[in-house]
């Protein structure tokens, strides 16, 4: 069990093999990967069960989740990254498996205890070793005044709103913040090259995972309709089919940068089911981030690889007969006919209405374009004042404005050119099999989120974006050491 042991020898012996690249760290830290792994089999086991059924009583699950998280603090102090690791992991599940302690106070969840013990061992780490708590990188501002905006957006409208806004409110707000902890968190823990590949390592795990569990009792289906979309770990068609644009890349760019070893292309069976999860999603928007995804990674990888999507893609438009019935059928629906004594076609309705309520949150936003109507209120106000009964903006960039002002959407833009200003340096610089890979996985990712938000409102969900903004950190971390190598000439 000397893997779970930090000492200085360790880290000296880590830092002299920073250019190590290939899989042989898994083998140097087998038991971390290996309970790990474990860990996240039985992860899948009551999750798996969970989603059907309550496991055992209320009393039984608190005492066993008190005993395990007892045992991880434990492990957690002897070596943080432990600890993180297990946060990692347990991300895309924080639906799923919220472990809310009874349910009396929802503040008190298995999140929230993982996050404060993390942050516990962070800081006990750091205090052992004598470096400082926090290792800013060039990214590091956007987020901290991206949660200060909405932070301020938040307190500004509660003004006027009263105590009860600010008071029911709150902690959605926490629950918005979240993803932001999970970027300064990252931004410490992974000040070491063998820390970001582990941490990669094991959010592939995570994303495998999540969509295995999505597809893996899913049979054929012939025919398109509502109630057979698949809603995954998040129990939301959309977000799920979301879900898997947004990180289904990684194993891709892994794979395309290390296609001659045999090993690797045993990453396309995770692809494989991702690309499934997205299919039997239903979700068009997630289609088109595919497509157009797919089309980015092959053009920035090789040029003859994009001139063959290209090809398949434009056989595929004018040939859809070989795409599923189901998949087909949900295609062709947006557009159901045209309108009497017109040539306009007429709009299927979920689509129309997501167009109505685009065109009123922009007649909201020009009223407020600085903070936004509050969290939460954009709802209220397309319901009560413009009639809109849609529940969804379905729109990220829309309703961040909305909610938050275009203080806020400026920052998480800024946020997203930095994630892929630094995916990019990594990806063109890094000598790492791993991390370079992993590189181009994540800016392609970006563009999938990117598209993804034009069409769904995916930042509201910790499950979803949390993953993003710890790959933003990470990535922010290996450019920091990269141009630093770069500079002293290694």
């Amino acid at each position: 069990m000397s893997m779970l042991t930090n000492t200085d020898s360790k880290e000296i012996s880590s830092s002299q093999n920073k250019k190590e690249t290939g899989l042989s760290f898994i083998k140097e830290k087998f038991w971390l990967y290996f309970i790990i792994l474990i860990g996240g089999y039985f992860l899948g086991k009551v999750i798996s069960r969970g989603m059907r059924q309550e496991l055992w009583s209320q009393s039984i699950r608190n005492l066993i989740s008190a005993s395990l998280l007892f045992l991880l603090l434990l492990a957690g102090l002897i070596n943080a990254e432990f600890i993180y690791l297990v946060l990692i992991l347990y991300i895309p599940f924080v639906d799923a498996l919220p472990g809310r302690f009874g349910g009396q106070y929802t503040a008190l969840n298995l999140f929230n205890v993982l996050s404060t013990l993390v942050i516990l061992c962070w800081f006990v780490d750091k205090v052992k070793k004598g470096r400082p708590f926090l290792s800013p990188n060039r990214i590091t501002k956007f987020p901290l005044m991206f949660a200060l905006f909405s932070i301020a957006s938040y307190i500004i409208n509660g003004f006027g709103y009263g105590g009860e806004y600010l008071k029911f409110w709150l902690y959605p707000l926490k629950r918005w913040l979240d993803p932001i902890l999970l970027f300064f968190i990252t931004s410490g823990m992974t000040y070491r090259r063998d820390l970001r590949k582990d941490t990669i390592m094991v959010l592939l795990l995570g994303v495998t995972l999540a969509i295995f569990l999505t597809i893996k009792d899913v049979g054929q289906i012939t025919h398109y309709y509502d109630y057979r979309r698949v809603a995954g770990i998040g129990e939301q068609s959309n977000m799920i089919g979301a879900f898997a644009v947004d990180y289904m890349f990684l194993f891709l760019g892994i794979l395309l940068v290390n296609f001659r070893k045999k090993i690797y292309w045993l990453i396309l069976l995770p692809f494989w089911w991702a690309v499934r999860t997205v299919a039997v999603s239903f979700s068009r928007g997630a289609y088109l981030a595919f497509v157009v995804t797919m089309l980015f990674i092959s053009f920035v990888r090789n040029k003859a690889l994009f001139i063959f999507c290209i090809a398949v893609f434009i056989f595929i438009a004018t040939n859809r007969w070989v795409l599923p019935q189901a998949v087909r059928e949900r295609i062709e629906m947006t557009v159901v006919g045209e309108k009497i004594y017109s040539y306009a076609p007429e709009i299927e309705p979920s689509a129309g209405k997501r167009i109505e309520a685009w065109k009123a949150t922009l007649e909201l936003i020009k009223n407020r374009p600085l903070l936004g109507y509050g969290i939460g209120m954009v709802g209220t106000y397309l319901s009560y004042y413009r009639g809109i009964d849609i529940g969804d903006v379905h729109n990220s960039f829309l309703l961040l404005t909305a909610e938050y002002g275009l203080l806020t959407l400026l920052t998480f833009l800024l946020c997203i050119f930095m994630g892929i200003r630094c995916s990019w340096f990594v990806y063109k610089h890094s000598d790492d099999e791993i991390l370079k890979g992993s590189a181009l996985g994540f800016l392609t990712g970006i563009v999938g989120l990117i598209i993804n938000c034009f069409f769904g409102s995916h930042m509201t969900t910790l499950w979803e974006i949390g993953y993003f903004w710890v790959l933003l950190a990470l990535f922010a971390n290996e450019e920091k050491e990269l141009r630093n190598e770069i500079a002293l000439g290694k």
